[in-house]
Order: C-alpha cells, then structure tokens, then sequence
C-alpha cells in the first residue's frame, strides 16, 4: 500500500465510529414505520458496502504512467493493446501555460500533457486531480468515477442517519411536550390523536424551543444528528466540486494552479458538458 496508512486507518475509524454510534444510540428507539431501514443490522451493512468502495478506489489505477512512455510522447491506449505503449487513455495538447513538454525526473519518462508525479505515491498520475489521503491513493484520470461514486455512498449513509436521529429527536421532544402538559393538567387527548400512527410527530412548538429541548434531553442523540449533518454538507460540497471540475474538464490541480495564470486561463481541454461528462466518466 502506498500513502499515509495511518489516514486510511483514520477512515475505518470515523466510520466505524459514526455506524457503531447510530446503532447503539438510535436502533432500539426507532418506531416501527421507519421499516427495515431502521433496524441497527443495518450498520452493519452499510460498514461492508463502505469497505467494499474503499477497497474498490484504493486498488484502482488512477492512470499511471509506466516506464514504456521513456523518450517518447505517450499514445493513447483505451483501444490499444500494445504493450510498448504506456495506458495513458487519452493524449492531451499542451496549452503552453501550465502543460510543456517536460520530463520526471523521479520516473524518467516524459510526462504527457495534464500527468503530475505524485510524491506521494511516487509515480506520475495522467490527468492528476489529488492525493486523497482518505483513499490511501491518487485520484486520476482512470478512477474519477469511482471517487465521485465513493463520495455519493457516503452523502447517503449519513444522510439515512441523520434523518433517523431526527426522527428520534422529534418523538423525545414529544414526549417531553406530553409530560410537561401532564404536570399542568392540561389534556393530552387531541394531541395523541393527531399524531397517531405519525413517524414525523407534529407540536406547534417553535424549532428553537425543539432544538433546546432535544439538546437538553438527549444531548448524544444531538450530538450524533450534528456531526453527521456537518460532515454531510462537508462531503456534498466536495462532491458538488468536483462535478463542476468534471463539467469544464478541469482538475483539482490545474484550478488551484490556473490562479497563477489569470491573464492566461483559457481552459483548452473544455470540450463541453456532455463531452466532458463522457470523457471522464465513461
């Protein structure tokens, strides 16, 4: 394995942690309307289908380049089979700002148009977007896709657990509303009616008051329900990113470096959304 080991261990950390934490806190509590979907086996599952992307993106080839590519400009070679030729996938032009012909000295082959060494890694990497510590891996030109695929899995899972620990929220506070119009006399009848059978319960309660009331009463429940939602909006921000890059035919590497070269910014390899789409996905 290549990499920070030590990062890619952090991964099956936090997300044994976050899985292991929602089956405990919210698998027992759930009502019978969240279905199967409720149920802490579920963690379970979601742990396996993780590890399976995981393993899936971190033994992909992200597009790297052997050393058949030494003094030569590389071919491309999604219908080439010749083993002289490096798997480069695609030739790109250079632009003359960021991409010149140039040579690695680490790996000693030319370097196509948009391939960057990864010193990580230590190897060059076609179409170079990043390292990705979490991955233990380049992202390239060869497994984009599955990056993309790995970062949709996980906006899911935490989405699923989010609203889950919504739903337990929403029914303590409740609760609580039903207790304290208990302690005023105060009848209770209506409200058990109108929310018979509900799995999102209705109070007439301001959010804040919710919100101060589940803080107070089941303040892990909380605790859990914010951190998932923050890491959410963080992992669908990264998402959200990279389509965009996908979509104009850039990557993470060339957009920080193209702030270098404001005057000069034209993206040659913009070949419009559906191209580009088909290009980098397919």
């Amino acid at each position: 394995m290549r990499g920070h080991v030590l990062q890619a261990a952090g991964y099956f950390a936090v997300l044994t942690a976050l899985l292991w934490s929602s089956a405990q806190l919210l698998g027992d509590r759930l009502p019978p309307e969240a279905g199967l979907f409720g149920r802490p086996q579920m963690a379970a599952l979601y742990w396996a289908v993780s590890t399976f992307f995981w393993l899936l993106i971190s033994n992909s080839d992200p597009g790297a380049l052997n050393v058949a590519a030494r003094g030569s400009n590389p071919e491309p070679s999604r219908a080439d089979d010749d083993p002289a030729k490096p798997r480069t996938m695609h030739v790109y032009a250079y632009d003359r700002v960021m991409h010149r012909p140039t040579s690695c000295d680490i790996c000693k082959i030319q370097k196509p148009a948009r391939a960057k060494h990864c010193h990580v890694c230590n190897r060059c990497v076609a179409r170079f977007d990043h390292h990705c510590g979490w991955i233990n891996t380049c992202v390239g030109l060869r497994n984009m896709r599955f990056f993309l695929l790995f970062l949709i899995w996980h906006i899911l899972i935490m989405l699923h657990g989010f609203i889950l620990g919504l739903v337990v929220l929403r029914r303590q506070v409740v609760d609580e509303i039903m207790h304290r119009m208990e302690e005023m006399a105060i009848s209770t009848e209506a409200f058990e009616f109108f929310n018979r059978g509900k799995l999102w319960p209705t109070t007439g309660v301001p959010l804040f008051m919710e919100m101060r009331v589940a803080y107070h009463t089941e303040f892990r429940v909380f605790t859990l329900v914010s951190v998932l939602f923050l890491m959410a909006c963080t992992v669908l921000g990264l998402l959200i990113y990279h389509m965009y890059l996908v979509l104009v035919n850039q990557t993470t590497y060339e957009r920080l470096r193209y702030g270098m070269h404001r005057k000069r910014n034209e993206n040659v390899y913009d070949r419009g959304f559906k191209h580009n789409i088909q290009e980098i996905l397919f």
